[in-house]
């Protein structure tokens, strides 16, 4: 959030801004850290070319990492260690053969529904 030297925070927090990339990319951060940008296998990025594409902007904004975070949620998206595990090496190899330097890791959005907690009581 930023404001106008002139004009108190709480009131700037009720008015639109436009931020534009140039906005965003001054900031002092390069890492996203809730991305849905592992391909097909939730309802971020359908396909390693959509993946990388997404990255591209996100690059653009200064971004430099990821800790691609995909959902897990019974009947819907039940991903798992493998599956994310699988998109992820298929991201990190079409970085490398397209040459862009992104370091991405996985971690998972967990929805706390039944599916969760059978999977903590297994220990996955």
């Amino acid at each position: 959030m930023y404001c106008n030297a002139n004009q108190p925070l709480m009131f700037s927090l009720f008015k639109k801004k436009s931020r534009s990339a140039t906005v965003i990319s001054s900031l002092p951060i390069s890492v996203d850290i809730h991305s849905h940008i592992l391909p097909g296998i939730d309802d971020g990025a359908p396909s390693l070319e959509a993946s990388l594409e997404l990255i591209q902007g996100l690059m653009q904004l200064g971004i430099r990492k990821s800790i691609a975070t995909p959902h897990v949620m019974a009947d819907i998206y039940r991903n798992n260690d493998t599956s994310i595990e699988a998109a992820l090496l298929l991201l990190r190899d079409g970085l490398q053969k397209n040459e862009i330097e992104f370091e991405v890791h996985a971690a998972a959005e967990y929805m706390m529904d039944d599916h969760f907690f059978a999977l903590l009581r297994d220990g996955k």
